[in-house]
């Protein structure tokens, strides 16, 4: 249902053909899908399934402002998910770093954002995880 969504935006949907690889195999992916004129490029982890899009807003505005820096949001001092990276950084997935160590690289081009979204930094990985993510959407739902 969720795959219907997409054909109605404009976006290109592009499959890692190899879904037992590392993340950095699925990032090369979606750079060589990238159009030329895209200056960067956000990380977006299915694990991380409550990012707000008004957080994704939000780091696209700190990116358009300032296109050279790796945009990384935090909650209550916790650094989050999805990233922002700029493509000239992000080319060196090329020559075998990967994410965690592009960051390490250019610690100077890092800007924490904080925002107000538990979300990035709610990981669901096990079925606790499942469990606390079901009772965040339930308290999100019910008290609104």
């Amino acid at each position: 249902a969720a795959a219907q969504h997409f054909e109605e935006m404009p976006v290109k949907k592009i499959v890692n053909p190899l879904p037992e690889s590392d993340m950095t195999t699925s990032i090369r992916l979606g750079m060589q899908a990238m159009l030329p004129r895209a200056t960067g490029a956000m990380v977006c982890l299915v694990d991380y399934p409550l990012v707000q899009s008004s957080t994704l807003k939000q780091m696209v505005a700190a990116a358009l402002t300032t296109p050279e820096r790796i945009i990384i949001p935090t909650w209550q001092g916790r650094r989050g998910h999805p990233s922002l990276f700029p493509r000239t950084l992000l080319t060196e997935i090329y020559q075998g770093f990967n994410l965690r160590e592009i960051i390490q690289r250019h610690p100077d081009t890092v800007t924490l954002l904080p925002v107000d979204d538990e979300g990035v930094v709610l990981e669901m990985d096990t079925p606790a995880d499942y469990q606390k993510i079901c009772q965040r959407l339930e308290e999100t739902t019910h008290g609104q």
